[in-house]
């Protein structure tokens, strides 16, 4: 199973090599290649120390069942309440007549 993250590409983008990665994760050079192949998903521990390492964030690593899983709906809890909060602002400043940059 392919990751969803290019952590081969994340890792050279750091310049890192995968005993780099592994000497700053704990893990074994192999098991990061492993993860990286996608031969393996790794474990949640794995996975965990992967993203500490590469400065990822760790749900770069799940897939949608696990976030789904583990975070349930909150994504559109804050998407609703991000979106509820740019409205306020542009209030703000449309009624202080300062231009409404466009998205």
């Amino acid at each position: 199973m392919k990751p969803t993250y290019d952590l081969r590409g994340r890792r050279k983008k750091m310049g890192m090599t995968l005993q780099q990665v592994a000497d700053k994760s704990g893990l074994t050079w192999a098991t990061v290649q492993a993860v990286e192949s996608g031969r393996t998903p790794g474990t949640f521990m794995v996975r965990k120390k992967l993203t500490n390492a590469l400065g990822i964030p760790f749900r770069a690593l799940m897939n949608p069942e696990e976030v789904r899983a583990i975070f349930g709906d909150a994504h559109i809890i804050i998407t609703e309440r991000i979106n509820k909060r740019i409205e306020q602002l542009e209030s703000i400043l449309i009624q202080n007549h300062i231009p409404v940059p466009k998205s």
